[in-house]
């Protein structure tokens, strides 16, 4: 019985990590959604928050759903992860010990690196062609105009927005923020990690840097 158990459970999980979709850009194979993962790897569920008072006081790994609003924003945009989500620090005794840190994302991918994002740029022509060659061109995943969008790529961009340090939403269908899992200067101590965002406005992409605190979009890149 426990043997057939541990079968299905087994089976159940790698179902699931079947269903990434993918788009192959260049060298690299990119998730087209954002990340929506309610738990680390490993199975440890990831804190859901609710208030922005209980978001800015965090140093651990939590998501939000922008505007705490899972029924509209879940589906299209995914989930906002703080950077110690992105980090795997669930834990007081992990935010010095890289060693007990979780995995964030389906096994055989990872979190984007800088350097990933850096290469899907020069891959899509640099910082002033990528960003419309990543837009999506639905109407409800930007606002109008959504300058130079072309989804050329089928990465699927989505103008999902961000959670400020605070817990404040701000500029859903006009901005899209997602994390990098390289802490500036690649120092883990630092307040920001690197990050990238695109505009409505724009057929650009820009590079940035972001604190740590705050909620962003997440894409996972295949090992």
């Amino acid at each position: 019985m426990k043997n057939s158990l541990f079968f299905a459970i087994c089976l159940f999980f790698g179902m699931l990590q079947a269903q990434v979709s993918t788009v192959t850009i260049g060298s690299q194979s990119w998730m087209n959604y954002n990340l929506n993962a309610p738990k680390y790897n490993d199975g440890t569920p990831i804190p859901k928050i609710t208030s922005a008072a209980e978001w800015a006081g965090l140093t651990t790994g939590a998501y939000c759903y922008y505007n705490f609003d899972s029924t509209n924003y879940a589906a299209k945009f995914g989930k906002l992860y703080n950077w110690y989500a992105v980090a795997g620090i669930w834990d007081e005794a992990s935010k010095t010990d890289v060693s007990k840190r979780k995995k964030l994302g389906p096994t055989g991918f990872h979190v984007a690196t800088k350097k990933d994002w850096d290469t899907l740029i020069n891959t899509l022509g640099g910082l002033g062609d990528a960003g419309g060659r990543l837009k999506g061109t639905v109407t409800d995943q930007w606002d109008t105009p959504n300058n130079g969008a072309s989804n050329s790529s089928k990465f699927t961009a989505k103008g999902g927005g961000y959670m400020g340090k605070s817990g404040n939403f701000y500029y859903n269908l006009r901005y899209g923020y997602w994390w990098t899992a390289t802490s500036e200067y690649e120092v883990d101590r630092m307040a920001n990690a690197y990050s990238n965002y695109l505009y409505s406005g724009s057929g650009s992409i820009y590079k940035s840097t972001s604190d740590k605190k705050m909620g962003l979009s997440v894409r996972c890149v295949k090992d």
